[in-house]
């Protein structure tokens, strides 16, 4: 197959091909509506996920800060007019009016002060980040949606951070068994590979420079890669069947650091 990354010419380009397979955003998605109307300006998309729970998804074609305040007002506004959103839809779709309204960001990437933003916010309107690319394939423009972590927030810290540490902080001994054999396999990368533990993630990186890093996030483990653009990109590590994909994405990361030099 032959795939050549293009660039959208317009948001609305983007609205259009995600309004018009919302799957593509997340499996179940459907479209309820674009532009709506709001008294906080138009929503891009209105859209309901699987659950019967409303979304909010606010779209940019470049990296835009402004948007995070823009969504959780559009957000809020949702929330505080669910009921006449579902009389509005009722006849064609069920809509949840018992489950809070979720906020999706979609844009071509997020800079580190959203993403420490995001952070912070309470986990019930915790914007989900989807950085998006562009690539073309027999002679159609097809839209590529990746999930991008927020920035890990800082604790206050005791004393150093121990690898045992973050190890402990994952629920149950399948998910500690997941991360012993993902740092094994990324340490086996290479003989130059050491790790680093941080308050909130386990640094992997090869003469002082991290090329990859693993984060326990209760109930999973999230991998962390360095991009060809400089830019981190996360996923979740479901199981032990998918290490070996992860450990090839962190190999690439590596040599991409390392002819970087």
């Amino acid at each position: 197959m032959s795939y050549s990354p293009v660039e959208l010419e317009s948001e609305a380009e983007l609205e259009d091909k995600l309004f018009t397979d919302p799957s593509i955003i997340e499996p179940g998605m459907r479209s309820l509506a674009r532009q709506w109307n709001s008294d906080r300006g138009p929503l891009d998309l209105l859209l309901l996920d699987r659950d019967g729970r409303v979304v909010v998804a606010e779209l940019k074609l470049g990296e835009d800060d402004g948007m995070l305040m823009q969504g959780v007002d559009y957000l809020g506004w949702v929330h505080e007019n669910l009921v006449a959103i579902q009389r509005a839809f009722e006849k064609d779709v069920p809509i949840a009016t018992d489950q809070p309204p979720r906020l999706i960001l979609i844009a071509k990437a997020f800079s580190d002060l959203l993403r420490r933003r995001a952070a912070y916010m309470r986990e019930d309107v915790q914007p989900t980040l989807l950085a998006y690319r562009a690539i073309e394939h027999q002679a159609e423009t097809l839209v590529v949606l990746t999930e991008i972590e927020p920035s890990e927030v800082t604790e206050p810290a005791a004393g150093p951070t121990r690898e045992t540490d973050l190890r402990e902080y994952l629920v149950g001994d399948d998910l500690r068994g997941l991360w012993d054999h993902l740092i094994e396999a990324l340490k086996a990368i290479d003989p130059q590979v050491a790790t680093h533990s941080t308050t909130g993630y386990l640094a992997i990186g090869i003469r002082g420079r991290n090329f990859a890093s693993v984060s326990p996030r209760r109930h999973k483990v999230v991998l962390g890669t360095l991009s060809g653009s400089g830019r981190w990109e996360y996923s979740e590590i479901p199981s032990g069947a998918q290490i070996q994909s992860a450990v090839e994405r962190a190999a690439q990361a590596l040599r991409l650091l390392v002819d970087a030099k």
